[in-house]
């Protein structure tokens, strides 16, 4: 049998306010769900549409699904790696501004985290990807402007 939690007083209201929230008015509400979107970091609508999973990918196949900073590589279905993009400008979603990161790695890139990873470093992953896979840079670049020419 499962244990219950048992929770103050306090943390109780703190759930029934939530749940009142959840049950307001649509224009309460909706400034409710941008705001918990907000707090546990998840997009609010701002990704430029060109930026498709098929971008991703091309971004990651180009990167040999390897993290550029500390070098750890995909092995199966097990490791996620995202697409950080490089000068925390959330519309430029050019190849040369987006790099493969490990989520640890990725999360050393906000500005909350104690061990920084500078904007420096990232460029020359950059700098290292056109000179090794030259082809598969090429190659994310061009599926990039075929979403700019559908997109805009």
């Amino acid at each position: 049998m499962k244990k219950r939690k048992h929770r103050s007083a306090e943390h109780k209201a703190k759930i029934g306010e939530a749940r009142k929230k959840l049950w307001a008015k649509p224009g309460e509400r909706k400034r409710f769900s941008e705001a918990i979107r907000g707090r546990f970091g998840k997009s609010s609508g701002n990704t430029p549409p060109e930026l498709t999973p098929n971008l991703k990918q091309a971004i990651r196949r180009r990167d040999d699904f390897r993290c550029q900073i500390c070098g750890l590589k995909a092995n199966g279905k097990h490791r996620r790696f995202d697409t950080h993009h490089i000068d925390d400008d959330r519309q430029n979603s050019h190849p040369d501004n987006m790099i493969t990161l490990c989520i640890k790695c990725h999360c050393k890139t906000k500005k909350s985290s104690k061990d920084i990873i500078s904007e420096s470093e990232c460029k020359r992953a950059i700098k290292r990807i056109k000179r090794i896979n030259p082809e598969g840079h090429q190659a994310a670049i061009e599926l990039y402007e075929q979403n700019m020419k559908i997109f805009y």
